[in-house]
């Protein structure tokens, strides 16, 4: 959208924490009193309150491709948050809007009119 920024509703955004094990968890945000994943409202937000550790999130949203962040070192307990580009998936379907639709049928009545036309001339010079 070029330089504008698209706040997404129903953006699913879930933290992962590196665990003991060196793999990564679904972080237990019950624990402190938060709910993981997190749904955003329309105005894209969400915000994690976490402990010290490594994380990573994940967003899933109708219409976009799934992202994953980078690992993030968070010391002494601060918010996760980020602004979080995702890009849109190429749906034929959200593509056949009304205009495309309609510039369709045009093209393929004036390609009729021409073959019709072709088609008389031909039969035309026959005769």
């Amino acid at each position: 959208m070029g330089d504008k920024e698209l706040r997404i509703n129903n953006a699913v955004v879930s933290l992962y924490k590196l665990n003991a094990k060196n793999q990564y968890e679904l972080w237990t945000a019950n624990e402190y009193g938060q709910e993981n994943p997190q749904i955003t409202d329309s105005t894209g937000k969400y915000s994690f309150l976490v402990p010290e550790g490594t994380y990573y999130l994940s967003v899933k949203a109708p219409g976009y491709y799934f992202y994953q962040s980078d690992a993030i070192s968070v010391k002494e307990g601060r918010e996760v948050h980020s602004n979080i580009s995702l890009k849109r998936e190429f749906n034929f379907v959200s593509f056949l809007n009304f205009d495309t639709i309609s510039i369709i049928i045009l093209f393929c009545f004036v390609a009729f009119d021409f073959y019709r036309d072709w088609k008389t001339k031909k039969i035309s010079t026959k005769k």
